[in-house]
């Protein structure tokens, strides 16, 4: 998948945030107004369902695009070996955008906190 794809690729776009049954983790970059949402949830099998909700940068969409679509139906442990840098060697990240990097980084940890804790 490259950029332009994942852009525009909205199936894993939270589209009620009114969703139940997980929980919602938020980061937020305010010194450029960029914020990224994460509904996550495990199902029966024990496996993740993630959502997210972006709002910024065309490249913190695009990675983040591009992780929820890989981190779909994944064991907690599976989620704790994802590489998130290779989404931004995908898209060629500019070393000036590293900070969308953190803030999902950031995000994807804060989900796996939550269920390890459920």
């Amino acid at each position: 998948m490259n950029q332009r794809d994942a852009f525009y690729d909205n199936t894993h776009v939270m589209k009620d945030s009114r969703m139940s049954d997980g929980f919602t983790v938020e980061q937020t970059s305010k010194s450029n107004g960029m914020w990224l949402k994460l509904f996550s949830r495990l199902d029966p099998e024990g496996r993740t369902e993630v959502h997210y909700h972006v709002h910024g940068c065309p490249h913190l969409i695009a990675i983040t695009s591009m992780a929820i679509r890989d981190t779909q139906k994944k064991s907690i442990q599976e989620l704790e070996t994802l590489d998130i840098k290779k989404y931004a060697k995908i898209i060629d990240l500019p070393k000036t955008k590293k900070d969308r990097l953190f803030l999902l980084e950031d995000a994807l940890k804060e989900c796996i906190k939550h269920f390890k804790r459920a």
